[in-house]
Protein backbone atom coordinates (compact mmCIF):
# COMPACT_ATOMS: atom_id res chain seq x y z
CA UNK A 1 0.00 0.00 0.00
CA UNK A 2 2.81 2.48 0.55
CA UNK A 3 4.71 2.05 -2.58
CA UNK A 4 1.07 2.22 -4.09
CA UNK A 5 0.16 5.40 -2.63
CA UNK A 6 3.50 7.48 -1.27
CA UNK A 7 4.06 10.62 -2.49
CA UNK A 8 7.69 11.54 -2.85
CA UNK A 9 8.72 15.12 -0.99
CA UNK A 10 12.11 15.83 -1.87
CA UNK A 11 15.19 13.78 -3.31
CA UNK A 12 14.80 10.25 -5.38
CA UNK A 13 11.43 7.58 -4.97
CA UNK A 14 13.08 5.51 -2.47
CA UNK A 15 10.49 2.50 -3.00
CA UNK A 16 11.49 3.22 -7.34
CA UNK A 17 11.75 -0.28 -8.48
CA UNK A 18 11.46 -2.14 -5.06
CA UNK A 19 9.48 -5.61 -5.82
CA UNK A 20 8.00 -7.67 -3.34
CA UNK A 21 7.90 -11.16 -4.23
CA UNK A 22 3.97 -13.16 -3.66
CA UNK A 23 5.26 -15.36 -1.55
CA UNK A 24 6.65 -13.65 1.04
CA UNK A 25 3.45 -11.22 0.78
CA UNK A 26 1.48 -14.19 1.08
CA UNK A 27 3.77 -15.56 4.62
CA UNK A 28 3.63 -12.02 6.11
CA UNK A 29 -0.10 -11.86 5.17
CA UNK A 30 -1.05 -15.08 6.74
CA UNK A 31 0.83 -13.92 10.02
CA UNK A 32 -0.90 -11.19 10.13
CA UNK A 33 -4.11 -12.48 10.12
CA UNK A 34 -4.04 -15.82 11.77
CA UNK A 35 -2.32 -13.24 14.30
CA UNK A 36 -5.70 -11.25 14.06
CA UNK A 37 -7.84 -14.43 13.79
CA UNK A 38 -6.31 -15.41 17.44
CA UNK A 39 -6.73 -12.05 19.00
CA UNK A 40 -9.92 -11.60 18.30
CA UNK A 41 -10.66 -14.96 20.12
CA UNK A 42 -8.62 -14.72 22.67
CA UNK A 43 -10.83 -11.25 22.97
CA UNK A 44 -13.95 -12.82 22.54
CA UNK A 45 -13.48 -14.52 26.08
CA UNK A 46 -12.61 -11.47 27.72
CA UNK A 47 -16.11 -10.17 27.04
CA UNK A 48 -17.96 -13.33 28.75
CA UNK A 49 -20.13 -12.95 25.91
CA UNK A 50 -21.42 -9.54 27.08
CA UNK A 51 -23.11 -8.26 24.04
CA UNK A 52 -22.06 -4.54 24.63
CA UNK A 53 -18.34 -5.84 24.43
CA UNK A 54 -18.62 -8.32 21.68
CA UNK A 55 -20.24 -5.65 19.37
CA UNK A 56 -17.23 -3.47 20.54
CA UNK A 57 -14.73 -5.95 19.66
CA UNK A 58 -16.57 -6.44 16.18
CA UNK A 59 -16.30 -2.53 15.74
CA UNK A 60 -12.45 -2.41 16.62
CA UNK A 61 -11.29 -5.05 14.79
CA UNK A 62 -13.36 -4.46 11.26
CA UNK A 63 -11.10 -2.26 10.26
CA UNK A 64 -7.92 -3.89 10.59
CA UNK A 65 -9.17 -6.75 8.63
CA UNK A 66 -10.19 -4.84 5.70
CA UNK A 67 -6.74 -3.12 5.55
CA UNK A 68 -5.07 -6.85 5.65
CA UNK A 69 -7.95 -8.28 2.74
CA UNK A 70 -6.51 -5.28 0.70
CA UNK A 71 -2.90 -6.70 0.87
CA UNK A 72 -5.05 -10.03 -0.20
CA UNK A 73 -6.05 -8.33 -3.28
CA UNK A 74 -2.86 -8.36 -3.92
CA UNK A 75 -1.75 -11.64 -4.24
CA UNK A 76 -4.44 -12.76 -7.04
CA UNK A 77 -2.81 -9.78 -9.08
CA UNK A 78 -5.50 -7.08 -8.29
CA UNK A 79 -4.73 -2.97 -7.68
CA UNK A 80 -6.59 -2.85 -4.15
CA UNK A 81 -9.25 0.02 -4.15
CA UNK A 82 -8.25 3.17 -1.66
CA UNK A 83 -11.81 3.08 0.57
CA UNK A 84 -12.02 -0.53 2.48
CA UNK A 85 -14.90 -1.31 1.80
CA UNK A 86 -14.61 -1.85 -1.88
CA UNK A 87 -12.26 -4.81 -1.21
CA UNK A 88 -14.95 -7.03 -0.20
CA UNK A 89 -16.53 -7.59 -3.84
CA UNK A 90 -13.55 -7.71 -5.10
CA UNK A 91 -11.73 -10.32 -2.72
CA UNK A 92 -15.03 -12.30 -3.31
CA UNK A 93 -14.01 -12.63 -6.79
CA UNK A 94 -11.12 -15.12 -5.65
CA UNK A 95 -12.25 -16.26 -2.23
CA UNK A 96 -15.40 -17.37 -1.26
CA UNK A 97 -16.53 -16.06 2.13
CA UNK A 98 -19.27 -14.22 3.84
CA UNK A 99 -18.70 -10.47 2.47
CA UNK A 100 -21.96 -9.75 3.81
CA UNK A 101 -20.71 -9.62 7.61
CA UNK A 102 -18.09 -7.24 7.34
CA UNK A 103 -20.71 -4.15 5.72
CA UNK A 104 -22.94 -5.57 8.82
CA UNK A 105 -19.67 -4.98 11.10
CA UNK A 106 -19.12 -1.54 9.59
CA UNK A 107 -22.83 -0.79 9.70
CA UNK A 108 -22.49 -1.08 13.45
CA UNK A 109 -19.15 1.24 13.48
CA UNK A 110 -21.35 3.83 12.13
CA UNK A 111 -23.89 3.08 14.75
CA UNK A 112 -26.34 1.70 12.43
CA UNK A 113 -27.73 -2.35 13.60
CA UNK A 114 -29.85 -4.35 10.95
CA UNK A 115 -33.09 -5.76 13.03
CA UNK A 116 -32.93 -9.43 13.14
CA UNK A 117 -29.49 -10.22 14.08
CA UNK A 118 -28.33 -10.70 17.91
CA UNK A 119 -24.33 -9.73 18.53
CA UNK A 120 -23.54 -13.46 18.61
CA UNK A 121 -25.02 -14.22 15.32
CA UNK A 122 -22.68 -11.64 14.29
CA UNK A 123 -19.54 -12.05 15.56
CA UNK A 124 -20.17 -16.13 14.54
CA UNK A 125 -20.54 -15.31 11.59
CA UNK A 126 -17.63 -12.49 11.49
CA UNK A 127 -15.34 -15.04 12.93
CA UNK A 128 -16.03 -17.69 10.77
CA UNK A 129 -15.85 -15.23 7.62
CA UNK A 130 -12.68 -13.89 8.80
CA UNK A 131 -11.28 -17.79 9.31
CA UNK A 132 -11.91 -18.58 4.99
CA UNK A 133 -10.23 -15.98 4.38
CA UNK A 134 -6.95 -16.68 6.15
CA UNK A 135 -7.64 -20.55 4.84
CA UNK A 136 -7.84 -19.40 1.49
CA UNK A 137 -4.64 -17.53 1.93
CA UNK A 138 -2.57 -20.19 3.88
CA UNK A 139 -3.67 -22.58 0.76
CA UNK A 140 -2.52 -20.01 -2.04
CA UNK A 141 1.07 -21.15 -1.03
CA UNK A 142 0.38 -24.67 -2.10
CA UNK A 143 -0.73 -23.68 -5.54
CA UNK A 144 -4.23 -24.28 -4.68
CA UNK A 145 -5.38 -20.73 -4.28
CA UNK A 146 -6.21 -19.25 -7.50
Amino acid sequence: DIKQTHRVLHGPDPFEGMEIAPAMLRLELEHELKSKVLLLQENYLVTKGSPKEVERLLVASVSAFLTLFKAALRLYGEVPPAKKMEVLPLLAEHIKFDEEIFTIVWELKAGRKRPGLDTMQIFSRYLAATQSVTDSVDLWLRGTGK
